[in-house]
């Protein structure tokens, strides 16, 4: 017994079978219906633009502000010694990993990093900016956690520029 019977025509008035010029157009795989476009067939039509030109006087007048190369190196150098600084300790021999270190060990962190810079290159301020993003620290809690005879040096130093303490009237600072 057969289900089915070959010899059956399909009678659907509905159906239709497209032609080959229909077929070929519309339903090949490398082409995009919507925009004609090839598709990942890696044929990529694109025009190459050369690099732009910046007029010299034009860069200096407008982008020092945003850009400053000497500013730029003096940080990069300032970077490459709080590494060596930390990678030199003892406690970054221990610890060995700038990712994840304790609140706990902070504090002798930043002290042993501190101590090395004697020469007055940078700003107290610098060398806390630059230690915090080292370490990927908030601003906050390595302020927090620092001595606080580093924290009345930031304070001041924040004072002696901005003239804070001046302002709100503050006399004593701990």
């Amino acid at each position: 017994m057969k289900l089915f019977d070959d010899t059956e025509e399909f009678e659907d008035d509905n159906f239709h079978l497209p032609d080959d010029d229909d077929n070929e157009s519309a339903s090949s795989p490398s082409k995009d219906k919507i925009f004609g476009n090839d598709y990942n067939t890696g044929n990529l039509d694109f025009e190459e633009y050369n690099l732009p030109k910046v007029d010299s006087f034009y860069a200096e007048d407008n982008l020092r502000e945003c850009y400053d190369s000497y500013e730029y190196n003096r940080k990069k150098v300032l970077e490459d010694r709080v590494d060596q600084y930390f990678t030199d300790s003892e406690i970054g021999k221990t610890v060995s990993s700038k990712k994840k270190l304790p609140k706990q060990v902070l504090p002798q962190v930043y002290v042993a990093i501190r101590e090395k810079f004697t020469d007055r290159d940078y700003t107290g301020s610098e060398i806390f900016i630059c230690i915090a993003e080292y370490f990927g620290i908030n601003y906050e809690v390595l302020y927090e956690n620092i001595p606080s005879v580093y924290r009345e040096e930031l304070v001041r130093e924040m004072d002696e520029k901005y003239g804070i303490l001046k302002r709100k009237g503050v006399k004593r600072l701990f």
